[in-house]
């Protein structure tokens, strides 16, 4: 220890005390006057005492800030020595040596454009945040390594998410929020750009927004806009101007009022969403497309335009089809009949209830004798799906179902006598999923006894869809609890002969349902410890597109 530290330590050791402090029966004396309200016998004491103890409270200031300037130069001392020991550790630390290719992944991963919609609510202060691309800011303030890194990776800013529907209650002027977003595209280089736009054109920033994406529309890789109104006729021309070859473009949504885009020169585009008119719809590369996913937004549009795409389609692209049937015409067009070689369709159908024509003339215009996966369910809970039986029996026989539909998924309201005929028509299925939650207007019930009686194993007789290895039910449980057992076990004892390995069943009720009995739970617990079941179950809440792309 150096002199300086020893005689600091003495000083400290030592400290300062008054000769005048008070003793405990000075202390009681003063008390005692107080509370009697008389006269001291010697005041003159008293007003000693008064002088004498003033100076000695200055006396005690001194030393106080003596002291607390002591105190100050350790604290001091002390961040200088923490600080020391962190960049020691920093030094010697694994992140430290992170190379910077992999600081610059960890850094995207930070980024809040992964889970935005346009379109939520949203503050102006988070509008904000996105916009300035806070987030890199803020990682740009931790080192200068870590400055050089943010600004110069053009990747971290080719992100970029904003809202312009409440850029008008912004602290921060329009001109500085399209300074920022310029900032960032500038920043961002050439790198391919990942956009998700919300447009709102009225105070002319959406228009601005347009026009300033609309000039990188080269560098557009993964896109997605929603228009909440029009923009001008100029707006719309400007831009129209850069959207000519999209070289990079791989996946877009639309979800649009007016028509964005009038057609598409995109040789990578590989996914297609839109939402909004058929007539608004632009010309895509069908044939190259992998995923579409078509929401008509219109209740006049004609269900029936957008089967006009399907035969230009590629065999393996998976369509997703959200149609309302309510206001659509009580005979469809005679000219359409539609043939196409794709795999795999969803269809959502919103329609009037109790009514299965709209969905029968749907499948009259149909020919798919290539299809794989078929998913049929109504667009929400407050609404059903009629089933038209005997016109997707038609469709089945047409199309060569029997050969070729490997996975069907419905949700409607159909007996289980009617369910099963139809799939006597599917005989190659080896995924089933079925869902019926009591809704406004279903009439029926589906899964019960009967279902799992037809859909049974019995020995040395061939089985309704005798391939099955999958079965996913979401059921108000009104079936009796032996009966799905006695179902279950025929099939994985089917699965078992077959060779196929375990049978797979989910079973998922809501939480107003009642549950499964425990000596149920413990029967198909002994055909899962066998090794001849996957079994998952449980409540569910929610409703929506339970199945996704199959």
């Amino acid at each position: 220890m150096s002199s300086r530290d020893s005689c600091t330590c003495q000083q400290c050791a030592k400290g300062f005390t008054s000769s005048l402090l008070p003793t405990d029966a000075q202390i009681a004396s003063i008390h005692e006057l107080t509370r009697s309200g008389a006269l001291p016998p010697n005041p003159s004491i008293f007003h000693a005492s008064i002088f004498e103890t003033t100076a000695e409270v200055l006396r005690y200031n001194a030393e106080i800030a003596k002291v607390e300037e002591e105190m100050d130069r350790l604290y001091a001392e002390r961040r200088a020595l923490q600080s020391y020991v962190n960049g020691c550790r920093s030094v010697l630390s694994a992140f430290h040596r992170l190379p910077n290719e992999l600081l610059s992944s960890i850094f995207e991963l930070c980024s809040p454009t992964e889970n935005y919609r346009a379109g939520q609510d949203l503050t102006e202060d988070e509008e904000v945040e996105h916009v300035s691309q806070d987030h890199l800011l803020q990682l740009a303030q931790v080192s200068s390594r870590w400055y050089h890194i943010v600004m110069e990776t053009p990747r971290l800013w080719s992100n970029i998410a904003l809202d312009t529907a409440v850029w008008d209650d912004c602290d921060i002027p329009e001109t500085t929020l399209l300074s920022l977003l310029e900032t960032s595209l500038e920043r961002g280089q050439g790198h391919p750009l990942n956009l998700q736009l919300g447009i709102f054109c009225e105070y002319g920033h959406g228009e601005s927004v347009l026009e300033l994406v609309s000039r990188h529309a080269h560098r557009w890789k993964n896109v997605r806009v929603v228009t909440y109104d029009f923009p001008s006729q100029q707006t719309s021309n400007r831009c129209a101007q850069f959207l000519g070859r999209l070289d990079k473009l791989e996946t877009l949504d639309l979800e649009v009022g007016w028509q964005l885009i009038q057609s598409l020169d995109a040789p990578h585009l590989s996914q297609f969403a839109f939402s909004g008119k058929f007539c608004h719809l632009p010309k895509v590369p069908w044939a190259q497309l992998r995923r579409v996913r078509y929401h008509s937004m219109h209740e006049q549009d004609s269900p029936f335009s957008i089967l006009s795409i399907l035969p230009h389609a590629h065999d393996s692209a998976k369509f997703s089809l959200r149609l309302d049937l309510r206001n659509c015409p009580t005979v469809a067009p005679s000219n359409l009949s539609v043939s196409s070689d794709i795999q795999h369709l969803a269809f959502a159908l919103h329609t009037n209830l109790k009514d299965p024509a709209p969905v029968g003339m749907l499948f009259d215009c149909m020919t798919l004798p290539s299809l794989r996966s078929l998913i049929c369910e109504p667009p929400a809970d407050y609404c059903t799906l009629a089933w038209p039986c005997d016109r997707f029996l038609a469709l089945a026989h047409r199309s060569q179902f029997s050969t070729h539909l490997i996975s069907f998924s419905i949700d409607a309201d159909v007996t289980a006598e009617d369910l099963l005929r139809c799939l006597e028509a599917l005989p190659q299925l080896e995924k089933l999923a079925v869902k019926e939650f009591p809704c406004y207007g279903r009439l029926h019930t589906t899964v019960t006894n009967v279902l799992f009686e037809g859909l049974s194993y019995v020995s040395n007789v061939a089985p309704v869809i005798p391939n099955l290895q999958i079965l996913t039910l979401q059921s108000a449980l009104e079936f009796a609890d032996s009966e799905y057992v006695d179902f279950v076990a025929s099939r994985v004892k089917k699965a078992h002969i077959d060779g196929k390995g375990p049978f797979r069943a989910n079973l998922f009720w809501q939480p107003e349902s009642r549950d499964l009995l425990p000596e149920t739970v413990e029967k198909l617990s002994e055909l899962v410890f066998g090794g001849g079941l996957v079994f998952e179950s449980g409540q569910i809440n929610g409703y929506g597109s339970w199945l996704g792309d199959d």
